[in-house]
């Protein structure tokens, strides 16, 4: 309706006139599900706040991936696969993941910040439990004066203990996760009551007054720390600058905590200042937060009584781990965990879980297991729309044979939705200087995002290069795939990856797991996926626009034009745009009966470029 004008004058309008571009979505973001070192969310400034066991957590490089999941351990070369994936990743052109872990070989260490008598906004010592888990939430610490008569030694109340020197060197070390979130001048860390006790919390802490500004006198001690744990008491007479500086913890050695007994980390958060200044509020605080192993959202009620019940049986507890992981893999929407938190995330396109195949190496899960939850996949894939799944043989399965039979016979997989990729890729494990086998999903899952950036969506993800890989195969064994041998593979959906003299390790295969030819080539399923959801982003201005022929020649202008473009690139056959596609939205689609529902119908179709699979060349005399 136009505006009514009263007074004479000038008067500017913007009227929204011309096309409204439809800008294509990503289509290389790929989500991670497996095992990791750690499972936390570490601040920038190192403090950890909480885990994030089973959490959806956004991921851009190497080194944030081992900040938050932890890097390539002893514990990881043994139990997981997915760490190695993501370094494939991003090592061979991927940009953007999601990682899931379903279970942490370290779990999240209650911890207490406490606050300096500078103020809140200053902490003086970080101090972490020792162990990881809730164990660690028994932990009281109590930050004591220390006399001018204290020798810096250690004592035990309630118990004799040994006296030693509390003091040490300057140096870092593994930083335990750690759960508050309290920050500097945050103030949940601890239980106190009174006086703010810093961003630790405690009691009997607040401003310094002459009351609880410690005394320091020659070569006594700064301060005392006393540890209380399942009622026994131990004090540590400490001087503030012999504790090692939490800002260098990831070079320093394990034994710098060695006169903690094995029951906290202790640091210190400065090292410049007044040393009155910097030295800790007085009171007592509580450690908090430690996470289990397990996901208490998701555990079995059976489960509860067995995991970190101590005297439970090492076959009990493996079982309710085992039950815990597959649990949390398959996750919870409503929680946003697991496979099926990813739902809430818009931004995703590429699913891989390499440590499907260790749960299965391990004996975790049987053949049905490992199926079912490949399965699971492929179904989530499907019902959330623009989703691809990229699937690792089972190790099991190591000859041709047996993948065929495997493939035909025990999965039976028919998606369009996934694509499955035989054998498996050696690569260096610099834990232990030796090569070893890895699921190829993570290495395959750049290869698409490679491919998708330098030629575009289009171009099947085949005939590409990995970089890092010496060798294919599974087990111990290598296994080069013959050309005879792939002629059997590949018309049942098994890309294969083989190895070329002077060429190097290539994806040899360009294949979904569907049944139908007319989505038979990965790139054709994930073409129409790029299309249908750019298209669906950008055109939800129409919603609740008036049902017209106006309506009807926007929508045709708006996807014309950005179907042009997608034919530009090369992804659709055809030497003119008619030829390549066509654009229908008229009254003979939306007839009276159809507007009065409230609908609107669209109708797209497009030619899409298929891969030139079997390239031949037909010689003849000529004379």
């Amino acid at each position: 309706m136009a505006t009514a004008y009263y007074t004479p004058g000038v008067y500017i309008e913007e009227v929204a006139s011309g096309p409204r571009p439809i800008q294509g979505v990503g289509t290389s973001v790929t989500a991670f599900i497996g095992f990791s070192e750690k499972a936390e969310e570490v601040n920038e400034d190192g403090f950890t706040t909480r885990s994030v066991l089973g959490r959806p957590k956004l991921i851009t490089n190497w080194t944030q991936f081992e900040k938050h999941f932890g890097g390539l351990t002893e514990k990881v070369s043994q139990g997981a696969y997915m760490p190695y994936a993501v370094q494939g990743f991003f090592n061979n052109g991927g940009v953007t993941a999601w990682v899931i872990s379903i279970h942490a070989f370290d779990s999240h260490r209650s911890q207490a910040l406490i606050a300096s008598q500078k103020g809140a906004n200053d902490p003086s010592l970080m101090i972490h439990a020792y162990e990881g888990g809730p164990a660690g939430d028994n932990i009281k610490i109590t930050v004591k004066e220390a006399k001018a008569t204290t020798s810096n030694t250690r004592s035990r109340s309630a118990t004799t203990g040994p006296v030693a020197q509390a003091a040490a060197t300057p140096g870092a070390g593994t930083a335990g996760a750690t759960g508050t979130d309290a920050a500097a001048g945050g103030g949940n860390g601890g239980a106190g009551t009174t006086g703010g006790g810093g961003a630790g919390g405690g009691t009997g802490g607040g401003t310094p007054t002459a009351d609880n500004t410690p005394q320091t006198n020659g070569g006594n001690a700064d301060f005392v720390l006393e540890v209380e744990r399942n009622g026994a008491k131990e004090s540590f007479n400490l001087k503030l600058d012999d504790l090692p500086l939490w800002a260098e913890r990831d070079r320093e050695d394990e034994e710098i905590h060695a006169p903690f007994k094995k029951i906290v980390k202790v640091w210190r958060m400065t090292r410049s200042g007044k040393l009155k200044d910097r030295l800790p509020v007085f009171g007592e605080y509580q450690l908090q937060d430690g996470a289990p192993l397990f996901d208490l959202d998701l555990v079995k009620q059976s489960d509860r009584s067995i995991l970190g019940n101590p005297n439970a049986s090492a076959e009990q507890t493996e079982e309710a781990f085992r039950e815990n992981a597959i649990s949390l893999f398959y996750g919870s929407g409503p929680k946003r965990k697991g496979l099926d938190g990813l739902e809430a995330i818009d931004d995703l396109n590429l699913i891989c879980a390499p440590d499907v195949a260790k749960a299965h190496e391990m004996g975790l899960i049987d053949d049905e297991g490992f199926r079912g939850i490949q399965s699971q996949i492929l179904t989530f894939c499907q019902k959330t729309d623009y989703r691809f799944a990229i699937l690792d043989a089972p190790h099991s399965q190591p000859n041709p044979e047996n993948i065929l039979n495997w493939r035909n016979n025990i999965a039976g997989y028919d998606s369009m939705y996934g694509a499955l990729y035989y054998p498996w890729i050696k690569i260096m494990d610099p834990v232990t200087g030796r090569s070893k086998f890895i699921p190829p999903s993570g290495h395959i899952a750049a290869i698409y995002a490679r491919s998708d950036s330098q030629r575009g969506v289009h171009k099947a993800p085949a005939n590409e290069e990995i970089a890092g890989v010496i060798d294919v195969g599974m087990g111990n064994l290598p296994i080069h795939v013959t050309k005879g041998e792939q002629a059997l593979l590949n018309p049942v959906g098994i890309n294969c990856i083989r190895r070329f003299p002077g060429r190097g390790i290539r994806i040899w295969g360009a294949r979904t797991l569907s049944s139908d030819p007319a989505w038979r080539y990965i790139n054709v399923r994930r073409l129409f996926n790029y299309v249908e959801e750019s298209v669906e982003r950008s055109m939800q201005w129409t919603v609740f626009e008036p049902n017209d022929v106006y309506l009807w020649a926007k929508v045709r202008r708006d996807v014309t034009a950005f179907l042009r473009t997608v034919w530009l690139s090369g992804a659709l056959f055809g030497v003119d745009p008619n030829q390549a596609f066509y654009v229908k939205c008229d009254e003979e689609l939306n007839p009276q009966e159809i507007r009065d529902q409230g609908i609107m119908i669209c109708e797209i179709g497009m030619a899409p470029v298929k891969p030139a699979e079997f390239v031949v060349f037909r010689f003849s005399q000529y004379a």
